[in-house]
């Protein structure tokens, strides 16, 4: 159907667009035709930002004020180019540009179904009826077209929460051929009622019925956005003052963060330090998702918030209480109490305390859930819901999550806290015990008990963790199969993003980003994706940071070798990449990989005196070879019949040889360096194209090339012994490459 969509548009504000953008993406998935109706009355058509004036007698006084009325209007003039720009590139529009009512009325859009709103449409700012135009009330309460075309108010908001007489009885009047009305704010729906409104609805702003992936779209269309090298504190004010900016510059300080402002317009934030000026609808997307923490005193900029599970604050106003309604309305959606950042004095804050998202998080999905396609077709409108691929029951789900369990009892809930709250429920959570001696498995029952989607899966007796996430792989159903440490965590939308860009581009394997937290507490985000996005095979680390294909690891019966105790993801991983046809990345989730005291890779580094981090037992070094013999069967298994592709085989083979170098590293056992070299020797002779495998040595590993081609085990080994050791890999800088195997 087509949906002319009346609301505030093109001005220079965060929400207004960004609602107008949801609610348009929103009508779009159900399979409907949404357009703005581009109006834009001559009442609004001024210059909100007049020209400041010095004194007469003071020329000084004049000309910054001149200097600053032509920088603010300047800034002004291209926030509001990117501002449209935004609109150009992802809405449709109304052919005609409406400058009145009459406009409206003698001309209307083309459509089955107008929709006003959200936004505050029917907010007129304290003015008395009288002073109302027409045209406002027309455009706003949709009082044009034909009969024939349905009138919707969707997530319509006063901004107030009394009516006098006179707008009660306007409303009421205009209010009469509007087949359904819906309100943001919960206050609304009694001033609906006043009007003569039948069950009105109150519903939440469009903006929370996207998920974060699709608003994290807008940033992958545009290159430019990477990771922020350094932790830092948004500051997003429509009315700025400079006492709370003082008090946020020590936070920053005190913290270590930088400080990054946005305001509502440049007049607001000109001269303010640490500002971006004209950020766009993208620029605001990408500091709200990637901010330590935000300050605002916008609604919209506590909704992003909330829509990427940051911590936040609500700066106190100094325009007073008239928006409370708003911020009160979602913090009872969401069961969080008040965000005011409490004024302690002249340098601090007193900050609310943190907000819980697991819960929050659940409550968002089930609003998502609520007033998804389906209500829209039913409520807004009125149709009978339709066939859908999203309605079509399968036997599975869309992810399954696997969570082997052992003596973790200090972290699992972290893990599972930041699995149970994920944006996609849609998901089944396979938590394997894996004869756990702590208090892990009372842990799992409890979450068991509390969530239907968790299913716990006890060992009698311990098999390690490739057979517990093998149990996890029988008993999965998903579309999708992903895997979480239980130490470690992911980000709340890891799932929904990674199982979204999948399916949008027909990917088998789809990978976030690692973000290593070490043992202090530092952040290290793993630049990898980059070179994956050259050549799949780079993926060679971190399999848990993707979700797999369900068909291709049961139809290839992909399982961890059991009986390799190192190693064995590293198969899995490989195995999945040589059947893939496609991969994706999203540089925008994160996979948070902890460090702790008591794990596998704290044992290696407090070993021999702290040299245990580089160095490994025969045992250890012969299960990491175990893991590369049957990495090279599978890729020549995989390239002689056709499956992988002549890239991914020649660097999927060179790096198994060059891993095997980095083993070398790992002992002083001149013993154990030699059947290195003869492994090394043995899986060059197995390349099924060599002659690329020979220019790729000769040009990167020349110092031992020679000895592999010409078969020299002894010079081969000797030259091991005297440029690979500990010694040599500290002075290389290879660390990581170790502490990759130490894992």
């Amino acid at each position: 159907m087509k949906i002319g969509i009346m609301t505030f548009w093109g001005q220079i504000n965060y929400g207004q667009n960004l609602q107008l953008f949801a609610l348009s993406q929103f009508l779009k998935d159900a399979g409907h035709s949404p357009f703005l109706i581009r109006y834009y009355a001559a009442d609004f058509a001024v210059n909100p930002f007049p020209p400041l004036h010095g004194k007469d007698d003071d020329k000084i006084s004049m000309t910054f004020a001149q200097m600053a009325a032509f920088l603010i209007q300047s800034q002004n003039d291209l926030y509001a180019r990117r501002i449209h720009s935004f609109i150009d590139t992802y809405l449709d529009v109304s052919e005609q540009i409406y400058h009145s009512a009459e406009e409206l009325v003698s001309s209307p859009p083309a459509a089955d179904i107008y929709i006003t709103g959200s936004d505050q449409v029917w907010n007129f700012w304290g003015r008395p009826l009288e002073a109302v135009k027409d045209n406002e009330l027309i455009a706003y309460f949709l009082d044009f077209g034909g009969a024939d075309v349905q009138r919707v108010a969707y997530a319509a908001s006063f901004g107030h929460q009394t009516l006098d007489g006179g707008y009660r009885e306007a409303f009421a009047k205009l209010l009469q051929r509007f087949s359904y009305v819906s309100v943001r704010e919960k206050a609304a729906v009694a001033l609906c009622t006043q009007c003569g409104v039948a069950e009105p609805e109150w519903i939440p702003d469009p903006t929370f019925l996207l998920s974060p992936e699709r608003y994290l779209d807008i940033l992958r269309a545009d290159r430019k956005f990477t990771h922020p090298e350094k932790p830092y504190i948004l500051v997003y004010m429509v009315n700025p003052n400079q006492e709370h900016l003082n008090r946020l510059a020590a936070l920053a300080k005190k913290q270590n963060k930088e400080l990054k402002v946005i305001g509502g317009n440049a007049a607001s934030v000109l001269f303010i330090p640490n500002t971006t000026l004209t950020a766009g609808i993208p620029e605001f997307v990408h500091l709200v998702a990637n901010a330590d923490y935000v300050f605002t005193d916008s609604f919209h900029g506590t909704v992003f918030s909330l829509i990427f599970h940051r911590q936040f604050a609500n700066l106190p106003s100094p325009i007073g209480g008239k928006t409370d309604a708003r911020f009160q309305s979602i913090f009872e959606r969401f069961g969080i109490s008040d965000r005011t950042a409490d004024v302690v004095s002249d340098t601090e804050f007193q900050l609310p305390e943190e907000i819980n998202y697991g819960a929050a998080g659940q409550k968002l999905n089930e609003m998502r859930s609520q007033y998804d396609t389906r209500f829209l077709h039913k409520k807004v409108l009125q149709l009978s819901p339709q066939d859908s691929a999203e309605d079509v029951q399968t036997n599975g789900c869309k992810v399954s999550v696997i969570i082997p369990v052992y003596d973790v009892g200090d972290y699992v809930r972290r893990c599972l806290d930041s699995v149970c709250g994920q944006t996609l429920q849609d998901i089944e959570i396979i938590c394997i015990n894996d004869a756990s001696p702590d208090r892990s498995i009372d842990i799992l029952r409890e979450y068991e008990a509390k969530d239907p989607r968790v299913k716990v899966i006890d060992f009698p007796q311990n098999q390690g963790v490739a057979a517990a996430r093998n149990a996890g792989l029988d008993a999965a159903s998903g579309e999708f199969i992903g895997f979480v440490d239980p130490d470690d965590a992911v980000d709340l939308t890891f799932f929904e993003s990674l199982y979204n860009k999948a399916k949008k581009t027909g990917a088998d394997i789809a990978k976030g980003v690692r973000k290593h937290v070490d043992f202090d507490g530092n952040e290290i985000i793993d630049p990898i994706n980059e070179k994956i996005r050259i050549n799949k095979a780079n993926f060679s680390a971190a399999f848990w940071s993707a979700v797999y294909s369900g068909e291709i690891i049961r139809k290839n019966h992909i399982r961890f070798p059991v009986g390799i105790s190192i190693g064995e993801d590293l198969v899995f991983q490989a195995r999945c990449i040589l059947l893939s046809r496609k991969f994706t990345t999203s540089d925008f989730v994160y996979y948070y990989y902890y460090m702790r005291a008591g794990s596998a890779v704290d044992e290696f580094r407090r070993a021999e005196g702290g040299r245990g981090m580089f160095f490994f037992s025969d045992a250890k070094i012969n299960s990491v070879l175990s893991a590369f013999g049957l990495i090279i069967r599978y890729a020549n298994e995989a390239f002689d019949t056709g499956i992988t592709d002549e890239a991914t085989y020649d660097l999927l083979f060179y790096n198994q040889l060059c891993f095997t170098v980095i083993v070398v590293m790992m002992t002083d056992d001149v013993r154990k360096k030699y059947e290195c070299a003869e492994l090394i020797q043995k899986h060059y002779q197995l390349c099924r194209r060599k002659a690329q495998l020979d220019m790729r040595l000769e040009d990167e590993q020349s110092g031992f090339y020679s000895f592999i081609k010409d078969g020299d085990l002894k010079k081969l080994t000797a030259y091991f012994v005297e440029h690979y050791t500990l010694e040599e890999i500290l002075r290389a800088n290879e660390i990581r490459s170790a502490a990759y195997f130490a894992r």
